[in-house]
């Protein structure tokens, strides 16, 4: 019993303010910018080409090159095999998925095939349809750069680059080493285990997680935008999940996109609290950013450009009334209709049938 007017005790979900009232401008690019932090000072990126080949009337030349943040980035550059170009680009995005030992082989095959450490086939299956959609758009007549991000892939850190201050088994676990199902479930398991402690280092030297990647994200652009065989309309990114997070907020920063596209990452923030916060990753949290402005504005700020997003209804990371919520949010603020909703009746995934639709989308813009 309430007695001698004491305040109730108050559960944690009613801290939740109602969505974020912006002022009347809205909430800009700008604004994202000071949430992420600063980018860092950018090294020579030392451009370097590697192996060139072709597979599945793909041609498929592999690059590499430095952002002065640990290893050397890793990607793969994919292109019509017949014809001739200039193609119309496309920067392709890899997933968060809790699969960090790879990044960009989960969304794109080199010269050899899927990558042999790609490990159970099923990583790919569950979502893309076992499919490398980046080849399937580069066959389609695009231009299409896929990188490894910071601490997936050719970017895994190692333990010793960072200080050790909680125990996980096989934390000791070397990233380059040898390949084994042992290694690989290791290395996922404690990079995954990290990211909140990734997310604190950066925040406590200025910057953020979601800020390196879209930093580097913003690295790969620029590297796109000058490749042989690009056309002059500039490029579009698109990615499934975490690089679906990864494409609105590059889409946000970067005037030069074409096309901003991104599959089963949409959500108003509150609902993201009330079912599974565990379950997302702190790329779709800049700090700061829910003070300002809910999720789909982050999207929003890729307006007027093409922007489309598509749901799962099933997704099982996401509640109805998020997804709803956000994309009323969005026909809202939609005052050119260059915002495209489809919602699916599928789980978390990008199948054939989202890749074609979007794959078509992007099409029609030219």
């Amino acid at each position: 019993m309430n007695t001698g007017g004491e305040q109730p005790h108050r559960g944690i979900f009613d801290l939740l303010h109602t969505p974020p009232k912006t002022s009347e401008r809205g909430p800009t690019a700008e604004d994202l910018r000071a949430c992420l932090g600063p980018d860092p000072e950018r090294s020579d990126l030392e451009l370097s080409w590697g192996s060139d080949g072709e597979r599945e009337a793909v041609r498929i030349r592999e690059l590499s090159w430095n952002t002065g943040l640990g290893n050397r980035t890793e990607a793969l550059f994919l292109t019509p095999a017949q014809g001739q170009g200039p193609w119309p680009a496309t920067l392709a995005l890899h997933d968060h998925g809790g699969f960090r030992w790879l990044g960009k082989e989960k969304i794109a095959d080199g010269v050899r095939g899927p990558h042999p450490d790609l490990g159970a086939p099923e990583i790919r299956r569950a979502s893309y349809d076992g499919l490398a959609f980046a080849n399937r758009l580069a066959r389609r007549g695009h231009a299409v750069l896929v990188h490894d991000v910071f601490s997936w892939g050719s970017r895994r850190f190692r333990w010793d680059a960072l200080e050790e201050r909680f125990w996980l088994p096989n934390a000791h676990l070397d990233p380059e080493r040898e390949a084994t199902s042992t290694s690989i479930s290791a290395y996922n398991h404690a990079a995954n285990a990290r990211e909140g402690a990734l997310a604190k280092w950066f925040t406590i030297t200025g910057h953020s997680l979601a800020g390196i990647l879209a930093w580097e994200d913003s690295i790969a652009l620029d590297i796109l935008e000058h490749l042989p065989d690009v056309d002059s309309l500039g490029p579009a990114c698109m990615g499934f999940s975490g690089g679906a997070a990864r494409s609105f907020i590059l889409g946000a920063l970067r005037p030069d996109l074409r096309a901003v596209a991104g599959t089963c990452l949409m959500s108003t923030y509150a609902e993201v609290l009330r079912h599974r916060t565990w379950l997302h990753s702190w790329q779709m949290i800049p700090p700061g950013w829910p003070r300002i402005a809910d999720w789909p504005d982050v999207a929003a700020l890729a307006l007027p450009k093409p922007l489309l997003v598509q749901y799962g209804s099933r997704d099982e990371g996401f509640t109805t009334k998020g997804m709803e919520d956000a994309h009323q949010h969005l026909t809202h603020l939609d005052h050119r209709q260059a915002y495209t909703a489809r919602f699916h009746n599928v789980g978390h995934c990008f199948n054939r049938e989202l890749q074609d639709e979007a794959f078509s989308w992007l099409e029609d813009l030219t």
